[in-house]
Formats: structure tokens, C-alpha cells, sequence
């Protein structure tokens, strides 16, 4: 296809033939490779955060014979799309990189001594003898490394191919598409690696409507000039256009590689990333933005909410934890302790809970949500003394408008085995209008049958099975219920098949399996009936 060009390879001395063969566009001048790839031959004054960034930067460029048109003439592979073809491509050039560097690495594992008594042998290092051979024939300056072109170090292109160029943007600009495609076509192939002519070509079929090899003539374009920012924006736009996920997210990866403070850019692919369901690399994502522009609320915000959804809590907390102090933001602070409350971290969740309660001047000022997370964390930690306060604070609330934070209060007290404070709780919901009853119900009786009041579960089982009649598992504890109270007729027909016609066809119009086919019933039954 094409190769790309390494900042690792050796540099050509000049006056040396080069056996891939010279095109127009690369008579150029001999301080290119300050620019287009930001190397030289030293590391002086160079971070390491920067130079890492530059070594995985690719510029690929067409070699020798290669006939560049063919990759939007269907040369390709079926299936494969051009960007995939530089994925892979880009891939390959990285594993050969590190391929080297190992080598590199088991090269210099050899002992010191025998490094200094050859050079004592010699007289001088080899440093000093590379240095002294490349005296002359290094086209590379010693200088800093920056990133981008130097100044001056602009392609010049030949007379041939800048008048071909010239001729075909006439054409394209009177709407002579025909006339400037052939003319662009001989200027690709007399100058491969020059953007110019795979841009113009572009324009031109998009303007013929040929939205696909508009797009691959684009993309070539793009990547022999990667800066050029405005190239990947359009290319990210006709492939949201297409519905094409995978070459929106690498055409964003490359737009953010050329601009990385892009802000926009950074939230597309994160947003990207969550509609795919990759919500560890949206929070990654969203964690960079954050890096870059700690000020940015609704990125640590949506990283905190990402880490939370894959499961890494840590993550979520610290993220939000290094701009609490700086913020007050209710809706942040209530976030958090929700997060310490998941992630059991109740002790934690005590504090941000008094800290923000004196922040308010009077007890009625206090939000209830406050209130019912100091409930349940206490709870946690066992001391009742809380939950006994938040029970009679209830009782000047009101209840209906926070009846989700008082369900939620209530099953925490009902997983951790207080049940009369739960069955409280539930009462005061069963006097609420719109509540859930079949669940309501449901829960009373458990809380019920749970405590020394077990006969007062019946007609709240009852009214639960009234409304959802599949419930097995209430149905049975329902029946071992009855049984106790010496009705085992009442759980007899409580497990048996339903006789009512009207009942069996509502369970035949549904896929759910009739309850009474249960293994679990027939073995109840069994019992009942031995």
C-alpha cells in the first residue's frame, strides 16, 4: 500500500541514491525533517510526555510505482474500509516500534565493562566514531524537537505539478468536472504524497454527488496532512451522516490528536463512547477533558456518572472529591454521598452529610433527601437512635411528596432486619394515594411475617396476590401462613390450579408460565396434600 514515515529511520546522506525513486514534490529543501514529523537526532530539552506524544504520530506516504488512485478504485479489499486500512496500518508500524525497541533493550542489557574495555581498546567511544562518520552527511540539524513544519520547509512542487493543480481548480470552479478529474489524476500520480490534488478531487465528486469516493479522497487527504483540522471536522460529519460508528470514532481520534484542546471534539467522543455502551472509555474520555479544563462541571460530572456505570466507584468519588471543597453545589454534594452510601463507605458519607447540614440555619431548612441518607447510613453503623429521630421528624413531612426517599429508607431498614422501623414506614405509604400497592402490600406482609405479629401478614399478602397473581414466592409463604393458623383447605386451594375460565384464558393469552405449574408449588401442595 504505502509506508509511513518514521521518526526511527535512518537518515539518507546526501549524493546517495534513493532506490524508491524521487517524484517532483519531493524536491524539496533539506531542513524538511525539522517539521513534518518534529524529530531530529537529540532529546535535549525535550519532555517526555511531549516526545511520547510524537512518536506515535504517522505520516504516510506512497512508495515508488504505487498507483495512489487505486485505493478509492476499489483495490481494497471487500469489506474493508480506507480508514481500516490505515488503522491497520498504523497498528502494524506501532508493533514494529516496539518490536524494535525490545531489541534495542536486550542489546544494551550487555555488561559495562566490556563496553569500556573496548572503547579503552579503541581509544574513543563509539559515540565519538558515528559522530565523526555522520560529520557531513546528516541532513538533520541537533536541535530542541518541536512539533509541526519549520518555518521555510514548505513542499516545492514542480512547475509540472503546480500548473496541473492550477488548471484542474479552474476547471472545478466553471463546473468542468470531466476536464479536472484526469488533469488531478496525473498530478496524484507525479506527486503521491501531496494533499493538494486528493482534496481537490474530493470536492469534486462530492460535488458530482459521489459521496463515498468524495469521503475516501478526503480521508487520503486528511492523513497526509493530519493538521489540517477542518478535513477530519468534514469527515466526521459524513460519517454521522452514514451512520458509520467506527469511522466517526476514528476520524475524533484524529481530529483530537491534530487539535487536543478542543473541547467539542473531546465531549463528541465521549458522547460517542456512551451510545455504544463503552462507558469506561466515556468516562476516560470525559476524565480528559477534565485534566485539561478542571473547571469544566458537566465533563466531572458525566466521568463521575460513567466510572459509577462500569462499576468503578473509586473512580467516580475521587474524580468528584477534587472540586468538592471549591464548590457547593447541592446537586453534587447529594451525588457524592450517594456514591459513599453505594460504595458502603458510610463513615464518609456521615461527614459530607454534617458538613452540608451546617449550612443551613433552622432543622426545617434541611433537605429531607439530607435526612434520609443520615437515616440509613446510621443504620449501616448501627445506631437505631438516628432512625428513631428521622421517624419522628416524619411526621411533620410531607410524606407524599418524598415517598420514593421514604421507600428507600424503609428497605434499608428491611434488608438490615429492622423490621418494625420499616413497617412504619410502609404504613405511613399505605395512606399515600398512587403508590405502587401491589408492592406495598406486598412488603408490609413480609415485614409482618418477619415479626412476633405473623397473622397480620395474611390480608396484606392477600391484597398483594389480588393484583399480581403470579407471585410464587408470596403465595407460598401465604400458604405456610394459613397453615399455621389451621386453615391448610385455604392453602390447599391457595396452590391450586385456577378453575375460572375467565383467569385461565388471561394466562393463556400471556407467555408467562401459569404459577401453578411452579416445581416449587407442586412440592408445597404435595405436602399439604400427603
Amino acid at each position: 500500500m504505502f509506508h509511513t514515515e518514521d521518526s526511527t529511520a535512518e537518515p539518507v546522506a546526501e549524493g546517495d541514491h534513493d532506490p524508491v525513486g524521487r517524484h517532483p514534490v519531493e524536491d524539496m529543501e533539506e531542513e524538511e525533517d525539522e517539521g513534518a514529523d518534529g524529530t531530529d537526532d537529540t532529546d535535549d530539552g525535550i519532555e517526555g510526555a511531549e516526545e511520547e506524544e510524537d512518536e506515535e504520530e504517522y505520516t504516510p506516504h506512497f512508495e515508488g510505482a504505487m498507483d495512489p488512485l487505486g485505493f478509492v478504485q476499489g483495490a481494497a479489499p471487500q469489506g474493508i474500509e480506507l480508514y481500516q486500512q490505515f488503522e491497520r496500518l498504523e497498528y502494524e508500524i506501532l508493533a514494529e516500534r516496539k518490536r524494535k525497541a525490545l531489541q534495542d533493550s536486550r542489546s544494551c542489557d550487555q555488561p559495562a565493562k566490556k563496553k569500556a574495555k573496548n572503547d579503552e581498546m579503541l581509544g574513543v567511544t563509539l559515540e565519538e566514531i558515528e559522530e565523526m562518520m555522520s560529520f557531513g552527511y546528516r541532513r538533520r540539524k541537533r536541535v530542541t524537537k518541536k512539533r509541526g513544519r519549520a518555518k521555510g520547509s514548505r513542499n516545492k512542487l514542480s512547475p509540472e505539478v503546480s500548473m496541473r493543480i492550477a488548471d484542474a481548480t479552474l476547471h472545478y470552479a466553471s463546473g468542468n468536472f470531466d476536464e479536472a478529474i484526469p488533469i488531478l489524476e496525473e498530478a496524484v500520480r507525479l506527486a503521491p504524497n501531496l494533499p493538494d490534488g486528493y482534496n481537490l478531487l474530493g470536492l469534486i465528486y462530492d460535488a458530482m454527488s459521489d459521496r463515498k469516493r468524495a469521503l475516501d479522497f478526503h480521508m487520503i487527504a486528511a492523513h497526509l496532512s493530519p493538521k489540517d483540522i477542518s478535513l477530519w471536522k468534514k469527515l466526521i460529519g459524513w460519517s454521522i451522516e452514514q451512520k458509520n460508528f467506527g469511522q466517526v470514532r476514528y476520524c475524533l481520534s484524529k481530529a483530537i490528536t491534530a487539535e487536543p484542546k478542543d473541547v467539542g471534539l473531546r465531549f463528541d467522543l465521549a458522547l460517542l463512547y456512551v451510545e455504544l455502551g463503552e462507558y469506561q472509555k466515556a468516562a476516560e474520555s470525559y476524565h480528559q477533558i477534565v485534566d485539561l479544563y478542571p473547571a469544566n462541571c458537566d465533563a466531572r460530572m458525566m466521568a463521575a456518572k460513567m466510572y459509577q456505570k462500569c462499576g468503578l466507584l473509586d473512580k467516580a468519588i475521587g474524580i468528584l472529591e477534587n472540586s468538592f471543597n471549591d464548590r457547593s453545589v447541592e446537586a453534587d454534594q447529594s451525588y457524592l454521598i450517594a456514591l459513599h452510601m453505594e460504595n458502603c463507605s458510610y463513615e464518609n458519607a456521615i461527614q459530607l452529610i454534617e458538613k452540608a447540614w451546617l449550612a443551613f440555619n433552622s432543622p426545617n431548612e434541611i433537605p429531607f433527601y439530607l435526612k434520609a441518607c443520615k437515616a440509613i447510613c446510621y443504620a449501616h453503623l448501627g445506631n437505631m437512635g438516628v432512625a428513631e429521630v428521622f421517624l419522628q421528624d416524619l411526621q411533620n413531612e410531607h410524606i407524599e411528596e418524598n415517598g420514593d426517599l421514604v421507600n428507600e429508607v424503609a428497605s434499608a431498614f428491611m434488608i438490615l432486619g429492622y423490621f418494625n422501623l420499616a413497617l412504619k414506614l410502609y404504613l405511613m405509604m399505605d395512606k399515600i394515594d398512587g403508590t405502587n400497592k401491589a408492592i406495598l402490600h406486598l412488603k408490609i406482609a413480609q415485614c409482618y411475617a418477619s415479626s412476633s405479629e405473623r397473622r397480620k401478614a395474611i390480608p396484606f399478602f392477600y391484597k398483594s396476590l389480588a393484583i399480581v397473581e403470579d407471585n410464587i414466592d408470596a403465595r407460598i409463604t401465604l400458604s405456610s401462613l394459613l397453615v399455621e393458623e389451621g386453615k391448610e383447605d385455604e392453602a390447599i386451594v391457595l396452590l391450586s390450579p385456577l378453575k375460572s375460565s375467565g383467569a385461565l384464558s388471561n394466562f393463556a393469552s400471556t407467555s408467562s408460565k401459569p404459577w401453578w405449574l411452579s416445581e416449587k408449588v407442586k412440592i408445597q401442595l404435595m405436602g399439604y396434600t400427603i
